[in-house]
């Protein structure tokens, strides 16, 4: 007894190899878009229309995104600092978990082309201006303060990334990640 088989390859199975070939390049797409999206989210947080009100734009320049790809693996990395033109800013992580910063050994500072010199040990210089959250123009007065409590703002880790990651899931999801690599 024998048994004949005939196989045929026909185009639908072809579409269906390449869409399952093209499923680590389409969730590594995904991902990236989803980091793009992010990355303008959070640009939005500190740009003047979310919870930080912008001073000099040098947060929201240097928030940037990178996509590595590991294999079949990829990883993304969100946050500044990160990116071909982006700097490390110091004070990131300050307006998002919060903290207290302290005076340091500075005796001095300068005020109206003054210098002035502290007695009782080092302060930090807090400007008190007019009114209003832009603080245009020379500050009215000044005081003196051994620290200064900035509260957290939640900028990156609450309002961006918490609020993303429904989007994530479901960006990442089986049916959308199909529907990514049959298109490609």
């Amino acid at each position: 007894m024998s048994i004949n088989a005939k196989f045929e390859y026909t185009p639908e199975g072809r579409k269906k190899t390449r869409m399952i070939a093209n499923i680590p390049a389409a969730s590594g797409k995904q991902l990236a878009s989803w980091g793009a999206k992010t990355v303008r989210r959070a640009k939005l947080m500190v740009g003047g229309h979310g919870i930080i009100k912008s001073q000099s734009g040098h947060l929201r320049r240097n928030i940037g995104m990178d996509t590595k790809k590991m294999g079949a693996n990829y990883r993304l990395t969100v946050g500044t600092g990160v990116g071909s033109l982006c700097k490390t800013v110091k004070y990131a992580d300050v307006l998002d978990r919060g903290a207290t910063i302290r005076a340091k050994k500075k005796m001095t500072f300068k005020r109206k082309g003054k210098t002035y010199r502290f007695k009782n040990g080092p302060y930090l210089y807090v400007p008190i201006y007019g009114g209003g959250m832009r603080h245009v123009g020379e500050p009215k007065s000044f005081r003196l303060v051994k620290s200064v409590r900035i509260p957290p703002f939640g900028w990156f880790s609450r309002k961006t990334i918490k609020h993303m990651l429904p989007e994530l899931n479901h960006m990442m999801g089986k049916r959308e990640t199909l529907k990514t690599a049959k298109g490609m």
